[in-house]
């Protein structure tokens, strides 16, 4: 099982096609989008037809959520939940947590599931990555793929097989990793 996560694009196109273009994009089977997907306002502008686009077109299956920057409108154009301030979700043996952050933590989303091993809250907003691990619990900010407020550069999170890490967008540098046995 291979899922990314990323959040805070602001519609850069720019930069959803070099994350599309990473290897870890090949074979991936879940994307999860952290929120704060758009930068426009209209779902009929040309870069945000553009953007909605090039995302749809990677097969693998995606999970989207509201931020604060998106509206409803332009998140149905890519989600089929434009309403969704958080959503749980289970795949494979994870039940996964996630909203944008901006109305509280993934925690207050969370819905139990007692057949997953692992439990995994993802949220964005703040632009600053963070993974930390406490027993079966994963807590997971992917960072941002538009402009960090951190010392870190844009980072997305990748989750392969059993290992989580949040790397660099631009040069696939490994910045926080947790091994999920």
């Amino acid at each position: 099982m291979k899922i990314l996560f990323f959040s805070d694009l602001h519609g850069q196109t720019r930069q959803l096609t070099a994350l599309f273009h990473k290897q870890d994009m090949a074979s991936v089977d879940w994307i999860i989008n952290c929120g704060d997907f758009f930068s426009g306002y209209s779902p009929q502008e040309a870069s945000t037809q553009e953007l909605s686009r090039l995302y749809l077109q990677h097969p693998a299956q995606k999970l989207d959520v509201l931020g604060n920057n998106d509206s409803s409108s332009l998140l149905a154009l890519i989600s089929k939940h434009p309403y969704a301030q958080g959503l749980s979700k289970t795949i494979g043996n994870m039940q996964i947590t996630l909203t944008h952050g901006h109305l509280g933590s993934a925690e207050t989303f969370h819905t139990h599931n007692a057949q997953a091993t692992w439990q995994i809250f993802a949220e964005g907003h703040t632009h600053v990555a963070r993974l930390k691990k406490e027993g079966n619990t994963i807590y997971l900010n992917p960072g941002s793929l538009s402009y960090s407020r951190s010392q870190l550069p844009t980072t997305y999170a990748i989750l392969n097989e059993k290992t989580l890490s949040i790397k660099s967008l631009d040069s696939d540098r490994v910045f926080y990793s947790e091994f999920l046995p």
